[in-house]
């Protein structure tokens, strides 16, 4: 299981350019095998990390086909957006951590509000891009 995890993690390290988001996907690595909640609420990296985790689990969890994708930001506590370029087109999709459920919802951008979606094939084929 920690063995698919990582291997989620090293192809969005492989294709995410931005040194601050490939510092936290390295520290995710790092950590996985002590990412075990609870954990110190005053730990605010070790609950970003958790977050994450908890994202990494629900592709895994979808078996979806993660490669090429990036992680592209965090704009907000416990979003993460992800894309891929194909064909010339941009896929897009968001995890959301819920903080109260401790699940990851997919979620994708509509007239410029995020909705939830029951799967993330869901949400990037209903992702607005512009």
């Amino acid at each position: 299981m920690i063995r698919k995890q990582v291997e989620i993690a090293l192809e969005l390290l492989k294709h995410t350019t931005n040194v601050y988001l490939s510092d936290f996907i390295l520290r995710y690595i790092y950590k996985i095998q002590t990412l075990k909640p609870p954990l110190d609420k005053s730990d605010e990296d070790n609950l970003q990390l958790l977050k994450f985790h908890r994202c990494i689990e629900r592709i895994e969890y979808e078996m979806f086909n993660f490669s090429g994708w990036h992680l592209h930001e965090i704009p907000i506590d416990g979003v993460f957006c992800f894309v891929k370029m194909e064909n010339d087109s941009y896929l897009a999709f968001d995890l959301v951590y819920d903080n109260k459920t401790d699940k990851v919802i997919p979620c994708y951008v509509e007239a410029s509000e995020l909705h939830e979606a029951e799967s993330i094939q869901e949400a990037i084929n209903k992702y607005i891009t512009v």
